[in-house]
């Protein structure tokens, strides 16, 4: 079924189609008939097709692949978040027809006033403000929800936050040597709806868990966001994607199956780049605190990460710049290193498995790029070679790989 989306974003199914080539028949719905004048000056001919239907008023948080009900029940596990992953139906049972927008949806409100605050009708849910009220995250104003810029972890404001990490590790120097970030687990995205005033890039990702789509929130703030989990399966971004990869009390065991997930951060960050952890002060007070911190620390150590900073509730680890600590590894020392075919960057329904290794990145000297000094007349694949262009190919491969 086809049809034309006009300027107004309406779809019609009567439309001039041009001269038919080669006897090629017109494919139309069952019982229409072409209409009177059908052919007109240049020889055109119109046919009437058919509209795929609204999907049910139920189904307006829909999201093919991942609410797949019928799927998830036949999961032999959920334990390790498999409940959060894709799950596509087979051919005959994909979805046909069009998924409705909220009751009393309407026009987004610009950036970036947007950051601040959205309709209430766009978004309808209000989980999130029963529980997270109290902790500045979000906000019920009317017939717009508000985010004051505060979160779990940086209850007195993102902008406060950001200006701790730059203090921590100056050399992040946000907007000029970082400029591509990762929020894991993103809540209503305040952290990456900041980022953007310091001229950083950030892509936020969350499940679709019990608080609802928290995605929705930070796509209608204007934020680049994709509803992912980590779980079973390598994420959809490429190797040596992110100069920071951030992940405020996201609810994951970072040490769990011998340090699994981490090590798909480890194949995400790139040389040089910053792991940054806010969680509980796990290296402070109760006893299974200190004990997951020294976990952490163990599994941190044995992927050559740098613990550069601790200070209050957030550590920041910076992974190394190549491959020498990973090869002067004592023999015998987990997560061993990938086989040599193993490719970093397929990511398309690839398996993490429960047997962790180490992902070798390809040797390269050290280039910290200062983004600023570029300028907007320049072309980066000409102003920087090396692995900048191997990464900017790289992503281009993925994204066509996905189409």
């Amino acid at each position: 079924r086809l049809g034309i989306v006009g300027e107004d974003g309406a779809m019609r199914d009567n439309f001039d189609i041009g001269a038919v080539v080669n006897e090629t028949d017109l494919a139309t719905d069952e019982g229409a008939t072409q209409e009177p004048g059908s052919v007109g000056a240049g020889g055109g001919n119109r046919a009437r097709i058919g509209k795929f239907p609204a999907c049910p008023a139920s189904m307006r948080e829909y999201i093919p692949c991942l609410d797949n009900d019928e799927e998830i029940r036949r999961l032999p596990s959920t334990e390790r978040g498999e409940r959060f992953e894709r799950h596509c139906p087979a051919k005959d049972k994909a979805l046909s027809c069009l998924v409705p927008a909220p009751k009393g949806y309407k026009a987004p409100i610009p950036w970036p006033r947007s950051r601040d605050e959205v309709w209430f009708s766009n978004v309808p849910h209000t989980r999130l403000v029963d529980d997270k009220g109290g902790q500045n995250w979000i906000t019920k104003a009317k017939d717009k929800f508000t985010f004051p810029g505060g979160g779990t972890q940086f209850i007195h404001g993102a902008n406060q936050y950001l200006d701790q990490i730059s203090q921590m590790v100056p050399d992040i120097a946000f907007g000029s040597r970082t400029r591509v970030v990762l929020d894991v687990g993103c809540g209503v995205a305040s952290f990456g709806a900041y980022l953007l005033s310091r001229d950083v890039l950030t892509l936020s990702i969350a499940p679709k868990d019990v608080h609802e789509n928290q995605i929705q929130f930070a796509l209608e703030r204007g934020v680049p966001a994709m509803v992912a989990a980590f779980a079973t399966h390598r994420l959809l971004y490429p190797s040596q994607a992110f100069e920071i990869i951030h992940c405020s009390r996201c609810r994951i065991s970072w040490t769990r199956d011998d340090g699994i997930l981490l090590l798909e951060v480890n194949r995400m960050l790139r040389a040089g780049g910053y792991f940054a952890w806010a969680a509980q002060p796990v290296y402070k007070h109760e006893e299974a605190q200190q004990e997951a911190w020294k976990e952490m620390e163990d599994l941190t150590t044995r992927l050559c990460w740098e613990l550069v900073k601790k200070e209050g509730y957030v550590a920041m680890w910076r992974k190394p710049v190549n491959n020498s600590c990973y090869m002067s590894r004592d023999p015998g020392v987990k997560p061993p290193l990938c086989d040599t075919d193993d490719n970093p960057d397929n990511v398309w329904y690839v398996s993490t498995s429960l047997d962790p290794v180490l992902l070798l990145k390809p040797q390269f000297n050290t280039l910290v790029i200062s983004w600023t000094s570029l300028g907007s007349g320049n072309n980066l694949i000409t102003v920087i070679t090396g692995h900048i262009v191997f990464s900017l190919i790289k992503i281009f491969n993925s994204c066509w790989a996905l189409k």
